[in-house]
């Protein structure tokens, strides 16, 4: 019921990423295909383009973000602040920047490893480094490269040796400007591939064109155009942000309750996780409770207070002290009770893993 600590997993003089994940001694999230992540960033600092196996459901705990990805032909930019959640999908390239100047950010995650290529790990492939972190695809050969990108072996290799400052770095302040302002820093990375589909519809309208038919090259336009509309409204429901403290459930003056609701789970690494904020004033409780649709994994961001789980036959799970940091799980169907202390309020982040 009570977890571990998480370990690193990566670090820099400008931040760190801690993960949990499943183990031996404690199986429930690699039962769930699932592992937890922190991730913490100075001032201007810069997680690094790169892309995982895992798709990351996560929840901004503190400070001001801006993440970029790309999406299909294109890059987004979102500008992300407290109570926002967010979700990457696996294989999609991403960077991080902490938006603030004066304020460490803070994000708080989950990672859906049901189809990564080892269950319950992580396995990150950047795409944005040199020397460390390691790039990908310095695992080909320099003259494949060369003739890849179109430039000389000389030049692939100074690109592949520059960077040496972690995963997470610092930024100038013409760099953190640039990255805030309208230049796209993942558009040359899509540039070419958004070129080459570009001429490829263009040869094959010409195509049909000589083939088809006008009434048939009419209705080809619209059912293209129709795919085209579901296309961008399925992309567009991917990048949707939600923000908890606007999605309250539940509130009185003994606390309140915040969560992803209905439509907006289905974003959420495809309606498999759910999302939400509890937080209790000094000395209120949650009635005892649980949950049909998955299993819970609970971190406390602030306070103090206490857990208890009822076991099936009548006798209690567990009755454990919560502080700040304590990360908790709950299997699905089995009632609990999270409980703040008398002199505190208790508050919690919550994710819902359905099997």
């Amino acid at each position: 019921f009570i977890l571990g600590e998480p370990v690193e997993y990566v670090k820099s003089d400008a931040g760190e990423i801690r993960a949990l994940m499943g183990s031996h001694e404690d199986l429930s999230l690699k039962e769930r295909d699932v592992a937890l992540g922190f991730i913490t960033m100075e001032p201007r600092a810069l997680l690094l383009p790169h892309y995982m196996d895992a798709s990351l459901v996560f929840y901004v705990q503190k400070g001001d973000a801006m993440i970029g990805s790309i999406r299909g032909e294109s890059t987004v930019k979102k500008d992300l602040k407290r109570g926002d959640v967010y979700t990457v999908p696996a294989g999609a390239v991403f960077y991080v920047l902490n938006a603030n100047e004066d304020e460490k950010l803070e994000l708080i995650g989950i990672f859906d490893t049901s189809r990564g290529s080892r269950s319950g790990k992580l396995q990150s492939f950047f795409v944005g480094g040199g020397l460390h972190p390691k790039l990908a695809l310095a695992g080909f050969r320099s003259g494949l490269l060369a003739a890849a990108f179109k430039v000389s072996e000389e030049e692939i290799k100074n690109v592949f040796g520059s960077q040496d400052g972690g995963p997470i770095i610092p930024t100038s302040v013409g760099m953190f400007a640039r990255l805030k302002g309208q230049e796209n820093y993942l558009e040359s990375v899509v540039s070419n591939k958004k070129h080459k589909k570009d001429e490829d519809k263009k040869h094959k309208k010409h195509k049909d064109d000589k083939k088809h038919k006008k009434d048939e090259d009419d209705k080809k336009h619209k059912d293209d155009d129709k795919k085209h509309k579901e296309d961008e409204d399925k992309e567009k429901r991917k990048d949707k942000i939600f923000n908890l403290f606007e999605k309250r459930a539940f509130e009185n003056q003994h606390g309140w309750i915040a969560s992803t609701l209905g439509e907006d789970v289905q974003a959420l690494a495809s309606g498999r996780i759910g999302v939400s904020i509890v937080k209790l004033q000094a000395g209120s409780f949650l009635a005892p409770h649980w949950s049909k649709q998955g299993a819970e994994f609970g971190v406390v961001t602030n306070g103090t207070g206490s857990l208890q789980v009822a076991l099936p036959n009548g006798t209690n799970g567990v009755d454990a002290k919560l502080n700040a940091g304590t990360i908790f799980h709950v299997p699905q169907f089995f009632p609990a009770s999270q409980i703040a202390a008398t002199h505190e309020c208790l508050e919690f982040v919550s994710f819902t893993v359905a099997a």
